[in-house]
């Protein structure tokens, strides 16, 4: 149900928007990611395999390159959120750690269909661009890569 705070805003159409698409791309992720458990994936950057070891309600357990790393949905989400609105999202923006590399190479697979990847610099860049991004971040010599 819908508060009659959020009915009575202006914009009430967009927020409604904005929570149904995050709610249908949460489930998505977290659909396919127990689809593939088992499987392997490339690693971005880094090279090799990594794969979903377990999927729950509040985490997910992956293996990237012999580590194991544990990332709650709700930052899968997030990192997921930050790429939609940022339009590229990369390992170094994370952090640059095993979880950064997890988080991206995951998302890479999961979500293969609507990204371009640039393995090596451990990019993602969304094929779908609407509106201006929020905060653009790429590295130096990938500059602008996403508006190509």
């Amino acid at each position: 149900m819908i508060a009659d705070e959020v009915m009575a805003r202006r914009d009430a159409g967009v927020l409604i928007d904005h929570a149904v698409a995050e709610m249908i791309a949460e489930e998505t992720l977290r659909r396919r990611a127990a689809e593939v458990v088992g499987e392997s994936f490339p690693v971005l950057t880094r090279g090799g395999t990594g794969r979903v070891v377990r999927t729950g309600e509040q985490t997910i357990s992956l293996l990237v390159s012999g580590v194991r790393t544990e990332c709650t949905w709700v930052r899968v989400c997030a990192c997921w959120q930050r790429l939609v609105e940022n339009h590229t999202l990369t390992v170094d923006e994370l952090g640059g750690r095993d979880d950064a590399v997890a988080l991206v190479s995951l998302l890479a697979h999961l979500q293969r269909d609507l990204l371009d990847v640039d393995g090596d610099e451990g990019l993602l860049v969304l094929k779908d661009v609407r509106g201006t991004p929020v905060h653009q971040y790429t590295p130096l010599k990938r500059r602008g890569v996403w508006s190509r």
